[in-house]
């Protein structure tokens, strides 16, 4: 493995490689038990054996601690995913079909939901973006100007 002095090195690529916090170091650390020790604290979360009820309950005291801590009206409001790509794919799909059952059971007749974002998304948005534009959902990809910045203009005019 190639080496460096980190303290001589600028790093800016943490897109999806972002240091742990120490704080978090230390909140993991009794989940980070290697070997068969970790039994008692990494089970399956989804299986009915001892330790996989330990997991869980683990898992829904960090939900019920996350939910406090950001003000959630209930735990079950917090959703943990296994990253970024998965987290922005749930968001985008879920409040988009969230909103337009909302109108429908609202009344609102032949309302087409409107997608609004930039053509310079990760795939990561832009995927669930296309998979509702086929579902008929209009979606719409504003071009960034030279400086990356979508202008409001642009932005209000396609708002409805």
């Amino acid at each position: 493995m190639p080496s460096f002095d980190a303290n001589d090195y600028v790093y800016l690529d943490w897109a999806a490689t972002a240091p742990l916090c120490e704080e978090a170091a230390q909140a993991m650390a009794p989940y980070q038990v290697p070997g068969r020790a970790n039994l008692a604290v990494g089970g399956n979360a989804n299986s009915l054996h001892a330790p996989g009820r330990a997991a869980f309950a683990a898992l829904e005291d960090a939900r019920r601690s996350l939910a406090r801590d950001l003000g959630a009206s209930r735990p079950d409001e917090v959703v943990f995913t296994s990253g970024a790509t998965e987290a922005d794919d749930a968001a985008v799909l879920g409040i988009a079909r969230a909103a337009a059952a909302e109108r429908r059971r609202g009344g609102a007749g032949a309302f087409i939901p409107h997608i609004v974002t930039t053509a310079v998304e990760h795939d990561a948005v832009l995927a669930p973006a296309k998979r509702l534009e086929a579902e008929g959902f209009r979606v719409t990809r504003l071009a960034p100007n030279r400086q990356g910045f979508v202008e409001p203009a642009a932005l209000q005019a396609v708002l409805d």
